[in-house]
């Protein structure tokens, strides 16, 4: 008998140590990034940002779009470079010309929507006078301040969609092979898991069932008893 119930006690715990939550597939999406520093101007590969000098600017580029499958990821909104010919001591600042606004189109493929679209904003202007935004021809200081909401959530389709401001990494001096970047994070949420019981409820039910399989078994055995007797 303490054999028996044993077994079933056994099997109520590794039944619920071997069950888990459904895991879901990664979930397909497209992002695509279009930086823009005049509304009237038409997006191209790069952007322009001017300093108070037309010879001292930002280029940052245009990232084409792509398909990924992962429920979180780091994505480049730009990569940034620098050009001045400011002498060395006498730099030029960013301080009226440096507005940007990063337009981001989320598709969600799954859902067969139409891309949604998110628009983040930021300056490369000076913000802090005593650390102003400036590139001279051998020094690039340049700042970026995120503007504006810079945490968004979204359901599209099943899924909901998280995008923050993660990072701004400043570029090298003008001719240097260190490019600068702004990045984001999207993390990915699929509303549609059918989750499992939760492990506590699963061992009660495990034990019920087995208490109750063991009471049917002494019942059975009881009247097994009997009718030998008799």
């Amino acid at each position: 008998m303490k054999r028996f119930s044993l077994a079933l006690f056994t099997g109520a715990v590794a039944a619920v140590l071997f069950s888990g939550t459904v895991q879901a597939a990664p979930v397909p999406w497209k992002f695509d990034w279009t930086p823009v520093t005049n509304p009237a101007s038409p997006p191209g590969p790069t952007a322009t940002v001017l300093s108070d000098v037309a010879s001292s600017y930002a280029t940052i580029t245009n990232e084409p779009g792509r398909v990924v499958n992962t429920d979180h990821t780091f994505i480049t909104a730009t990569n940034i470079t620098v050009t001045s010919d400011a002498e060395t001591g006498f730099p030029d600042e960013f301080t009226q010309h440096g507005n940007v606004t990063f337009i981001l189109k989320l598709t969600d493929i799954n859902s067969g929507l139409p891309p949604v679209t998110f628009n983040f904003t930021g300056t490369f202007n000076t913000t802090d006078p005593l650390d102003p935004s400036t590139v001279s021809s051998e020094s690039s200081d340049l700042q970026f301040t995120p503007t504006g909401t810079q945490d968004v959530t979204q359901v599209i389709g099943m899924n909901e969609y998280h995008i923050k401001f993660k990072s701004y990494t400043p570029p090298g001096p003008p001719g240097s092979g260190n490019k600068g970047s702004i990045a984001y994070r999207v993390t990915v949420r699929n509303l549609d898991i059918q989750k499992a019981p939760e492990p506590t409820t699963m061992l009660l039910a495990g034990i019920g069932a087995s208490f109750m399989s063991f009471s049917a078994w002494r019942k059975r055995r009881k009247q097994a008893n009997q009718a030998t007797i008799a």
